[in-house]
């Protein structure tokens, strides 16, 4: 196997996230189920269309502490399509402020606990 290039260890504890491409404010949210998530990006499946590598998305994540959804901007910098039709895909986090990036560590953090 190749050598591991994560920067940040993964938590493997499934939750719910909504998505959208970046820029189709009009386009609804999908919603699925992240696999895994770290301080610097997270992991899905997809059925609704294959996202390509280098696809800008904005992801919305419930946190029971804040009343609406904290929006982040994230690139997929990997995908791959199953014969199912079912696409993995890997994002990593764009452009998180210092707020942001507290909140996926306490997130990070309270899964890594509920494991």
């Amino acid at each position: 196997m190749g050598q591991e290039r994560r920067h940040f260890p993964r938590i493997r504890e499934p939750f719910t996230i909504q998505y959208r491409r970046s820029g189709e404010v009009a386009s609804s949210w999908s919603r699925v189920t992240v696999s895994n998530l770290s301080a610097g990006g997270l992991h899905f499946r997809c059925a609704d269309e294959p996202l390509e590598t280098g696809a800008l998305l904005q992801i919305q994540v419930a946190l029971p502490e804040f009343h609406e959804p904290m929006t982040l901007k994230a690139l997929v910098v990997w995908n791959q399509v199953h014969a199912s039709g079912v696409t993995e895909v890997g994002v990593e986090f764009q452009h998180l402020d210092i707020k942001q990036q507290l909140v996926i560590d306490r997130l990070v953090g309270f899964l890594k606990q509920s494991v």
